[in-house]
């Protein structure tokens, strides 16, 4: 199999075909959730999934050139469409498709590399730029029509964060306490 190929052709499909209203699942995203997902491999013990998770990190949002509506579902569809020209079996691209369809919310992980890419999709969640990054996901749900600007997005996400949490103890240490952070923060902007 050639992972890189196969990375480099979703990562052409996000550059060429991203609606320009993606203002969160954009080709920034993805990338970042790659880099993300490397390290959590590297940190959690699972360098051996690895090429694995890099290709379901590339295809996880590869659904939104298609749709916006269960994207998750479109992006398995493309990584079966295109991964066999990158020498992925079925097996294989069973094994992608699981890990894309587990950071559907509310993310339902059921292994290891599948953690690692559920926590790498949200690590912005307890981040320093998590107030620019949730904004940028309230724009993109407006110019989408999902929400309007009475949506009081504020508490949803205080809902959000509330009920998330990471599944790798690597993320529940490095990110958790920036999440707790973020939340309490958010509450104190609606108090």
């Amino acid at each position: 199999m050639n992972v890189q190929q196969a990375i480099d052709y979703a990562l052409d499909q996000l550059d060429k075909k991203s609606d320009p209203r993606m203002f969160y699942h954009n080709p920034a995203h993805t990338r970042g959730v790659m880099r993300d997902a490397v390290e959590l491999a590297r940190q959690c013990g699972a360098e051996n999934y690895l090429d694995f998770i890099r290709v379901a990190a590339a295809y996880h949002d590869l659904g939104f050139i298609k749709t916006n509506v269960d994207h998750e579902r479109a992006s398995c569809d493309l990584a079966a469409e295109t991964l066999p020209r990158f020498g992925f079996d079925f097996k294989m691209i069973d094994r992608i498709q699981a890990m894309i369809m587990a950071t559907k919310l509310p993310q339902s992980p059921v292994n290891l590399e599948q953690m690692v890419v559920c926590d790498a999709d949200l690590a912005y969640l307890g981040g320093n730029q998590y107030t620019e990054i949730a904004n940028q996901l309230y724009r993109e749900q407006i110019a989408l029509g999902k929400f309007n600007e009475n949506t009081d997005w504020k508490q949803i996400q205080v809902n959000f964060l509330e009920s998330h949490h990471f599944h790798t103890e690597y993320a529940k240490k490095m990110f958790g306490p920036g999440k707790n952070r973020n939340l309490e923060a958010l509450r104190n902007t609606i108090s």
